[in-house]
């Protein structure tokens, strides 16, 4: 059965209690399932969560085909008995830093296809440096300043980042960047009046969270 995944409607919530389902290894690392968690596992090109399980460190999070999620472990538990609860702690430096990327990623991507007419084609956010890759022949810096000004005002501007939850017939009443990898039930992540996006990430509840975007190299 696939895990509750609360972090869906809440990013900011890092402190919960979850029972646990199951105990197993993901590629050979001991991992446990919660029936519930806020742990983002890695996808969409943002990298897992880390934190706190009880007394063990959760040195990465992964999901696998079934939807299930699993929070891997530095050591396994010591009692595996299903049902327990257990103590969860997102690492929040971590977590914010990864939901004021992906705003700015969907903030930034926007701007390149409202101002320079090119398409998103991936994105990889990290620890170190985050990339977008876009469908664009030729780059400037008199270009590149167009788009990042663009995207910044959006961020100054300081407006709400909202939540949807819509079925397959209703998501014509968006304008999608691209469609979604999912069919069903589909989260769509807007920015008013300048992106809206299918996407299961973490994201700041507001674009001035974001602070500020600069590109530095292409």
């Amino acid at each position: 059965m696939a895990s509750a995944r609360l972090y869906y409607d809440d990013s900011y919530t890092t402190r919960f209690e979850g029972a646990l389902a199951s105990s197993g290894q993901q590629a050979g690392r001991p991992a446990v399932e919660l029936d519930s968690t806020y742990f983002y596992p890695e996808s969409g090109g943002q990298e897992a969560d880390r934190g706190r399980l009880g007394d063990r460190a959760v040195i990465d999070v992964q999901a696998d085909d079934e939807g299930r999620v699993w929070h891997v472990l530095d050591q396994p538990l010591a009692d595996d008995a299903s049902g327990r609860a257990l103590a969860g702690e997102v690492d929040w430096t971590r977590r914010f830093d990864h939901m004021q990327q992906h705003t700015g990623q969907h903030i930034l991507s926007a701007a390149f296809e409202r101002v320079l007419d090119a398409p998103t084609l991936s994105s990889h956010l990290g620890e170190e440096r985050s990339s977008i890759e876009v469908g664009i022949v030729e780059a400037d810096w008199e270009s590149m300043a167009r788009v990042e000004d663009a995207a910044n005002r959006v961020v100054w501007s300081d407006v709400p980042v909202v939540r949807h939850w819509v079925s397959d017939s209703e998501l014509g009443r968006f304008r999608l960047r691209k469609p979604p990898a999912v069919t069903g039930r589909v989260r769509i992540v807007e920015i008013p009046d300048w992106d809206q996006s299918a996407c299961g990430g973490t994201h700041t509840n507001r674009t001035g969270e974001v602070g500020v975007v600069k590109i530095v190299r292409w």
